[in-house]
């Protein structure tokens, strides 16, 4: 039992990869999509997810800054649309999506 926790915390840590990525970007859109209006705690947690996620990207460096600023949403107490738009423009264009649009939102 002890070896599977180590196995699945040194996964939870190690490099992450384009689809692992697109999938948190994904539940983060699904979650937008879902607070009609009100965003809770499962939003803030989302960012929290993605930008640890993207901070681990071996794609590169270029989603640095998407990182730290759904870093900086996640500890905050209030977001919008827009400003999770704006902390994940290197994250959508990886994704080939913006949140709020594409297969994991509708229209």
């Amino acid at each position: 039992m002890i070896v599977v926790a180590v196995a699945l915390a040194g996964c939870s840590f190690g490099p992450t990869t384009k689809d692992e990525v697109c999938e948190s970007y994904q539940e983060l859109g699904h979650s937008v999509s879902n607070a009609n209006g009100i965003f809770d705690n499962a939003i803030f947690s989302d960012a929290g997810t993605l930008s640890s996620v993207a901070g681990r990207y071996e794609g590169g460096s270029r989603l640095e800054s998407d990182a730290e600023a759904l870093d900086a949403i996640a500890d905050s107490k209030s977001t919008s649309v827009l400003a999770l738009m704006n902390a994940t423009q290197q994250i959508a264009q990886l994704c080939g999506q913006q949140l709020g649009r594409g297969s994991s939102l509708p229209g």
